[in-house]
């Protein structure tokens, strides 16, 4: 798997953000230069330029633990320096990083090669030095490119029918040799032009050039991006940025950019490339993360039981009220008859369901037992101090709960890739990029059917960050008419929301309120403008934190409670029906119920795999199952029968 002309052409346009960038760490992996740039507002980003590649990763690569000579090189030429542009060498396979002191070239074509040069274009350093009749590649030689094939770029239908006239050869490999495209887009060309691949191109008559002269323009119009990765036995085969006929009947996971498919085709052949390590390494590696999860999930089970258990004896506590009163009541009347000694002794407590074990005079607890649940009551607290001291208890496993559920679905996932060869000594792990988070990924979010951003809080302290710091005068605010609801902004940047949106809007603001844990069916919610939102309370009330006070009108309509998930791009997202549906058709919906989140992910991942072709399948299989969970509010629903 190489990259053509036409390739880098597209990623060259895509990666212009690295412009400006400054060179911090770089890496030398065989013929490959791993360079990591800092981009401000984006953080830092890790560029691979070698043999036949060049793309911006998302993956960790690991790397050699004692740089070459080379690589100790170009660390102390280029450190902190600024790439001054990206350039791709008329329509070859050559690429050039400008500094302001140095040239970095790589040439990605045959076994591929990186030099430096000066301004002046003289070499100072590269990693293979070779001697052609044409061209030397040497220190203190002038860098001097290969012979340029044909410039397509600035070919008009004249130069090429002249192209055409003057060679013996056949079509394609015309196109994919001499004029850099490469094979398979060399076929397409031949295909769209309804050509012969192997006609001679001196035979072609005007109407057969112009068709071509027509499918070149169209398949290098950058505007045209379909990009996807091709799959053939669950193998990443290929990518083009491009659908073409020879791939037609294959599967394909398509992505955001051209970019994304590069990488992550060309990330998988390098795992396979590296992954040559004993089968029992890797045996020993799933076994020991086994014994993991099995302690995990014992773990959290326990929990689990501890979270009931102690939320039912907050419970109980105020169930048994009246009895619980008496027995404190009884036990400080003999305290301050006789003091704390002996105490235990002295009580005389009867009472059907309700029985005294032992007190703590040291702490001042009653241990009693009800129910066979065994309860500490501080006998010189209030009563509620007691339940409360058991609900903050089970607030705070449940906290605990949400780790170790993390932790198992991260367990789960590095066993998922003992298949794909990643858990090897040398290891390329997946990481999500989050230097480049954009301000709303840190709260809720979707984009509504007509293109608007939807923000909203998902606790007290996201709330109000979200009014305060980010609606602005245009946006619209949305609450439900409920005690616990988010507050969710809608960006309008200055344009008119239509009623889809403010539906889909009013949506998303039900789904997580209080009405979701309440099973209701439906909620009003209402709609302001930011300068009808306000901290300001009346005098002698106060507004506790994420809640506003709002005057004026209030823009009324009712909302279903439902909330559709879908995958895109090999993620995981949930919304309003209308909002998702303007992504995929195959999406599920679920509705407020009494199934527990981790079952009812289960039941959901498995109705989206029922509704995706293999390649989303094959993706579908690796997302763990608390990516589900989180698209569920409350913890609980169902899935909506169709």
């Amino acid at each position: 798997m190489e990259l053509s002309s036409p390739d880098i052409r597209i990623l060259i346009d895509e990666l212009q953000y690295l412009v400006g960038g400054k060179i911090q760490k770089i890496y030398h992996e065989r013929k490959d230069i791993h360079m990591n740039i800092y981009v401000s507002g984006m953080g830092t980003k890790t560029i691979v330029l070698g043999q036949g590649k060049f793309f911006v990763t998302s993956y960790s690569l690991k790397h050699r633990d004692s740089p070459t000579s080379f690589c100790m090189f170009l660390r102390k030429r280029l450190k902190s320096v600024r790439i001054s542009s990206i350039e791709q060498v008329g329509f070859e396979r050559i690429i050039i990083l400008k500094t302001d002191i140095y040239n970095i070239i790589f040439e990605l074509f045959s076994k591929g090669n990186v030099i430096v040069t000066d301004k002046d274009n003289k070499i100072i350093s590269l990693i293979e030095s070779r001697d052609w009749n044409y061209r030397v590649l040497k220190r203190n030689e002038i860098y001097v490119a290969p012979p340029e094939v044909i410039d397509v770029l600035n070919l008009d239908k004249g130069g090429l029918e002249a192209l055409f006239k003057k060679t013996d050869k056949k079509l394609v490999p015309f196109i994919a040799r001499e004029m850099g495209f490469g094979g398979k887009y060399a076929e397409e060309l031949a295909f769209l032009s309804n050509i012969k691949k192997d006609e001679l191109c001196k035979t072609l008559d005007k109407k057969q050039i112009t068709s071509l002269y027509n499918s070149i323009e169209s398949l290098l119009d950058t505007t045209k991006k379909t990009p996807f990765i091709v799959l053939e036995d669950k193998k990443k085969i290929d990518v083009s940025y491009v659908n073409i006929h020879k791939y037609a009947d294959y599967d394909k996971i398509n992505t955001k950019t051209f970019n994304d498919a590069v990488d992550d085709a060309f990330v998988s052949v390098m795992a396979i490339e590296l992954a040559s390590v004993d089968t029992k390494v890797i045996d020993k590696k799933i076994s020991s993360l086994q014994k993991r999860l099995d302690i995990q999930e014992k773990s959290f089970q326990h929990l689990e039981e501890l979270i009931i258990q102690n939320l039912k004896k907050g419970d109980m506590i105020y169930e048994y009220f009246q009895g619980i009163d008496r027995l404190i009541n009884l036990v400080m009347a003999e305290v301050n008859i006789s003091g704390w000694n002996d105490i235990e002794k002295r009580i005389k407590f009867e009472d059907k369901d309700i029985v005294l074990g032992s007190i703590d005079t040291k702490d001042k607890i009653a241990k009693i037992i009800i129910a066979k649940y065994k309860i500490n009551i501080l006998l010189e607290e209030a009563i509620s101090k007691s339940a409360e001291a058991y609900y903050a208890k089970s607030k705070s496993q449940k906290s605990k709960l949400q780790g170790l559920r993390l932790a198992i679905a991260n367990t789960m996932r590095l066993m998922q890739q003992k298949d794909d060869v990643v858990i090897v000594k040398k290891q390329i792990i997946k990481k999500k990029d989050t230097s480049s988070q954009k301000w709303f990924e840190k709260f809720r979010n979707f984009e509504s059917s007509e293109g608007f951003l939807c923000v909203g809080g998902r606790d007290a302290t996201s709330n109000e960050i979200v009014v305060k710091k980010h609606a602005e005068k245009d946006d619209m605010i949305f609450h439900a008419d409920i005690a616990g609801s988010p507050f969710i902004v809608v960006k309008t940047e200055g344009k008119t929301v239509g009623d889809a949106t403010i539906e889909e809007a009013a949506q998303f603001t039900a789904m997580y309120s209080k009405a979701w844990k309440a099973n209701a069916g439906v909620i009003d919610v209402y709609w302001v403008k930011p300068e009808q939102v306000t901290k300001q309370a009346p005098s002698g009330e106060y507004i506790s934190k994420g809640g506003f006070m709002i005057h004026g009108k209030k823009n009324n309509l009712t909302s279903e409670l439902k909330v559709a998930v879908c995958m895109v791009d090999g993620e995981i997202i949930s919304g309003p029906i209308n909002a998702i549906k303007k992504k995929t058709n195959k999406y599920i919906v679920i509705i407020p119920g009494y199934t527990k989140s981790k079952d009812l992910s289960k039941i959901m991942k498995t109705k989206l795999f029922e509704k995706s072709n293999k390649g989303e399948q094959d993706l579908l299989r690796k997302i763990p199952i608390d990516k589900f969970q989180r698209c569920i509010p409350s913890d609980r629903g169902e899935l909506e029968l169709n």
